[in-house]
């Protein structure tokens, strides 16, 4: 699957995703006789909420942990079987050309390797409206199936925007000698998040 996304703020950011995957199960337990199998592709527009940098504000970290939603379409062709049966004996005709709408739920974890790459394990709960996916209706809930991703991720937009000013005084320090006081005014951006610091070093 690829997946393409944006930071629009530290805490929040939005992404679309597409995934094309077989997906084979043994049915509930009303149904526990029978298995299904299935080719989707889920199509997401989703959301994720930064849990590292919301409750322990922003900067630049290791491991960043966050939470993720949204809503999507998942296209399938599902076909449940009765077990223990060679060649497989369908059940009904099952539901080809099928889409149905999907809430995913779930929460990741990116590992930064540096500012352009990051290791990303995510695991979801897709909730579906219906009860089509394992190709049989039970009549007593919708289906729902787990998600869970290892991939790499890219970035490809870097800063380049307005930087802090730096000013001291005096201007021009001694080359020889005792030290000196120095007075370091700096002004920020007002795209600066308000609650970064900054680090000098001598």
């Amino acid at each position: 699957g690829v997946r393409l996304g944006k930071h629009v703020s530290p805490v929040f950011g939005i992404y679309g995703s597409l995934i094309k995957a077989p997906l084979r199960g043994i049915s509930g337990k009303d149904t526990k006789n029978m298995f299904f199998e299935t080719d989707l592709t889920d199509y997401i527009l989703g959301t994720t909420v930064s849990f590292s940098n919301l409750f322990f504000g922003y900067k630049p970290r290791l491991i960043n942990i966050y939470g993720t939603t949204g809503i999507g379409f998942v296209d399938f062709d599902a076909q449940a079987y009765r077990l223990g049966t060679d060649p497989p004996d369908p059940v009904n005709e099952g539901y080809p050309n099928t889409t149905e709408t999907m809430i995913p739920t779930g929460a990741g974890v990116d590992i930064r390797l540096n500012n352009r790459w990051d290791i990303n394990l995510e695991t979801t709960i897709r909730w579906f409206d219906s009860d089509k996916l394992d190709g049989y209706i039970s009549g007593q809930q919708n289906d729902a199936y787990f998600f869970t991703s290892l991939g790499v991720g890219y970035s490809f937009w870097h800063p380049k925007g307005p930087k802090m000013q730096i000013e001291t005084e005096p201007t021009l320090l001694a080359l020889h000698g005792d030290s000196i006081p120095v007075e370091i005014k700096g002004t920020f951006p007002e795209s600066f998040n308000k609650r970064a610091v900054v680090d000098f070093t001598p």
